[in-house]
């Protein structure tokens, strides 16, 4: 019998960084690197952190803004980062799709546009969220389908509520005629991130249109949570 230990964090009431990104809706994009991290908390070396994102809370124990230790992780877009000779990236999953198409638009066709719009902007693939639309386009194939090869669920709003969205959008006097919303990508992705920031405007591509707008995020840390484990 040969024994696997997958709790030696947990057993000493260690920070454990897996834990936390699953708590934090964070993808963990190469998980190899976890025992790099864990193995340096169980041995009372110092670990980095890198964030694109604001920090709030007291770290735990042995995680550091400062210097640069030999294993850390990063939250961020950004996977080609590597402060530490062992870098851990968790990407937060906060990013939705707005997309707008003409009918009978092909699941291909949809998929290309956003691509180019992800590559354009730096998002990777495991930030998104989820895909949002006009409810004129919730039986749409070609989006539906799209939405099933990538797992991302799709929420449709009315003309009227894209309207009310507030914020400074891209207008169209055709898109306005034809659906009645001066704008679908754009508003529908800011309406599913809760009223986040657009990242990337509405770009069009072989009759798709794609906006991309992200939640707020902020890399919170609770002492109180890793103290209560030691009890």
């Amino acid at each position: 019998a040969q024994a696997v230990i997958t709790t030696a964090t947990d057993g000493r009431a260690a920070f454990a960084v897996d834990t936390w990104a699953a708590a934090h809706n964070c993808a963990v994009v190469d998980p190899e690197h976890i025992k790099h991290v864990s193995s340096a908390l169980l041995s009372g070396e110092l670990v980095g952190l890198r964030s694109a994102f604001p920090v709030d809370g007291r770290l735990p124990a042995q995680v550091t803004l400062d210097g640069a230790p030999d294993s850390g992780f990063v939250i961020s877009f950004d996977q080609s980062a590597a402060p530490f000779s062992h870098t851990l990236h968790l990407v937060p999953c906060i990013v939705f799709l707005g997309i707008g198409c003409r009918k009978g638009t092909d699941e291909k066709t949809i998929e290309a546009a956003v691509q180019a719009a992800l590559d354009g902007t730096g998002v990777p693939w495991n930030a998104v969220r989820g895909v949002a639309s006009i409810d004129i386009k919730q039986n749409e194939p070609g989006l539906l389908h799209f939405c099933a090869t990538h797992g991302l669920p799709l929420t449709v709003y009315s003309a009227e509520m894209l309207q009310n969205v507030p914020g400074d959008f891209t207008p169209s006097d055709f898109v306005t005629h034809t659906v009645g919303v001066d704008n679908v990508c754009e508003r529908a992705a800011v309406c599913a991130a809760s009223g986040g920031a657009l990242l990337c405007h509405k770009t069009a591509r072989n009759g798709v249109t794609i906006a991309l707008a992200a939640q707020e995020f902020r890399a919170r840390f609770d002492e109180q949570e890793w103290e209560d484990k030691q009890l």
